[in-house]
């Protein structure tokens, strides 16, 4: 058989570019050029040499055309080392485990390491596959399903065409709260959602989980992994594209969850539903008027309205409540707001700490945000009273600090930072004598989850007065120029600081609790369950 010119050529363009550098090549390259043009001469060496060079410059390009290739195909071809082939062990572990007769155990830890957010997302995509194969072999069809619609949310590659959708249940799925929301997210709206579903599980609730991410949001970016520490396919899973649900509370969180529908929508029947108003629609509103608009409010009514009919607006605090009313009274039309706000809950048990940080000399104070210049006092002299470091106190911030240091040339003596995530919240909370929570006076704060977590972890709180509406005397209020004299108070006497505490705690019992949360389901005819 005579060989084929072409696949010679590809073979040697092949051992060429493994074996030989790309810098040798253009060096060699380089000098076939200039030999052509010194010993031919003239126009003739001149096109030889262009000839020359444009035929290396082809080959470059193909070569990196070649490796980008390879380079995508390995990464989508799976882990093969580092994190990813640790990864990649620890599941077949696991799945080992699940098929040697220890499924009950394995599909726990199956669950844990798919919520791990350290874990590389094609492992926790795995892990929930791996769930669903031992539902599906045991004839649990539906909740195989929603399993691996769990995996295809958690994993940011495309699937396979190999990989066909399981089949979707015969009827309605009812479950008693759905929950519409963007569950990419990190902040706040993660959080509020993580702390209602983990109160609806405990109540004996089943918990619907409809994605619809925000229009802005980067398309396959994967679900955030602390959902998966509670979806289980049964009691809390993820409802997919065209399945039909049933249930007594749908509550959307955040407006611009529903800027835009998806085109395949689930189709849902519910008793009542609930948009919780957790953003203002401008970011600030101040004398000059309202500021960068965030989300329309016709236009949100419109499409919730289309979707699933007649609904009720929740505002998270008086504050989101206000700037409806006083800015946006216009375009509020045949909106109907809710006699109460939608308050954010909190885990006491889980975040309260036992005792008060053994004392080492100094005061320490903390506070844990996001680094915007929203989130800090507009100008140094402010800055610098709202944080007073110095004199026996310390400043210690969880989530970055280059605010204040562009503001103020560096940061100040006694200032100890940490970077966003770095380490556990409550871990970080349990460490302070105060928190000190200061921000842009023209910030209008939809509600305020950090210092709602520092009053549950059980540290005395120091906020604006604009946020005594909302917490009441579970906080200590004082200006910038203030928050020394208020320091001062809380730590010159140790029972003083205790019964701020304690005072606290029975504020958020009431108002921000797992049980409140639950009580206002029961409110609107949501039937609480057996504890879990």
């Amino acid at each position: 058989m005579t060989p084929d010119p072409r696949a010679l050529l590809a073979g040697l363009r092949r051992r060429v570019r493994r074996h030989v550098p790309m810098r040798t090549a253009f060096a060699v390259s380089a000098v076939c050029v200039a030999l052509l043009v010194v010993l031919v001469g003239g126009r003739p060496g001149l096109a030889a040499a262009s000839l020359f060079l444009g035929a290396g410059v082809a080959w470059a390009g193909r070569s990196v055309a070649v490796l980008r290739r390879e380079e995508h195909a390995a990464a989508t071809a799976g882990p093969v080392s580092g994190r990813g082939r640790a990864d990649q062990q620890a599941v077949e572990r696991m799945c080992r485990h699940l098929w040697g007769g220890f499924s009950t155990a394995a599909l726990a830890e199956l669950r844990e390491f798919s919520a791990d957010p350290t874990r590389t997302p094609e492992s926790r995509a795995a892990a929930l596959s791996a769930a669903a194969d031992r539902h599906a072999s045991i004839g649990e069809t539906d909740r195989a399903g929603a399993l691996r619609h769990a995996a295809l949310l958690s994993d940011p590659r495309p699937p396979g065409p190999s990989v066909k959708p399981e089949p979707l249940p015969d009827g309605p799925v009812h479950v008693d709260v759905l929950l519409v929301s963007d569950f990419c997210n990190l902040g706040g709206t993660t959080g509020s959602n993580l702390q209602e579903l983990a109160a609806q599980t405990a109540g004996g609730l089943r918990t619907g989980l409809l994605h619809h991410p925000f229009d802005n949001q980067k398309p396959g970016r994967p679900v955030n992994p602390k959902f998966n520490r509670f979806v289980d396919g049964d009691r809390v899973r993820y409802v997919r594209p065209g399945e039909q649900v049933t249930c007594d509370v749908m509550i959307v969180r955040h407006p611009r969850s529903v800027e835009s529908l998806r085109e395949d929508l689930t189709h849902v029947t519910a008793r009542a539903t609930k948009l919780i108003v957790n953003q203002t629609p401008c970011r600030y509103y101040g004398d000059d008027g309202a500021g960068e608009a965030v989300w329309d409010v016709a236009e949100t009514h419109r499409v919730l309205q289309d979707w699933i009919g007649d609904h009720e607006w929740c505002p998270i605090s008086p504050f989101v409540r206000r700037a409806l009313l006083e800015h946006h009274a216009d375009e509020l039309g045949p909106v109907r707001l809710s006699d109460h706000d939608w308050t954010n809950i909190i885990d006491l048990d889980e975040w309260r700490r036992d005792g008060e940080r053994e004392p080492d000399g100094a005061v320490r104070i903390g506070r844990h945000s996001r680094d915007h210049e929203s989130k800090w006092p507009e100008t140094p002299e402010l800055l610098l009273s709202a944080y007073p470091a110095g004199e026996g106190r310390e400043v210690h911030v969880l989530g970055g600090t280059s605010v204040p240091r562009r503001m103020l040339g560096g940061l100040p003596e006694g200032w100890v930072t940490y970077r966003y995530d770095s380490l556990p919240v409550p871990e970080f909370l349990r460490d302070l004598d105060v928190y000190v929570y200061q921000t842009s006076s023209d910030l209008l704060e939809a509600f305020g989850r950090a210092p709602l977590e520092a009053m549950a972890a059980g540290v005395p709180t120091v906020l604006p007065p604009k946020f005594e509406e909302l917490f009441g005397s579970a906080a200590v209020y004082a200006t910038p120029g203030r928050v020394g004299d208020a320091v001062d108070w809380l730590t010159a006497d140790p029972r003083r600081s205790r019964d701020q505490v304690e005072q606290a705690w029975a504020v958020l019992r009431d108002r921000f609790s797992h049980q409140a949360h639950l009580q206002r389901l029961a409110a609107i005819g949501v039937r609480v369950g057996a504890p879990v």
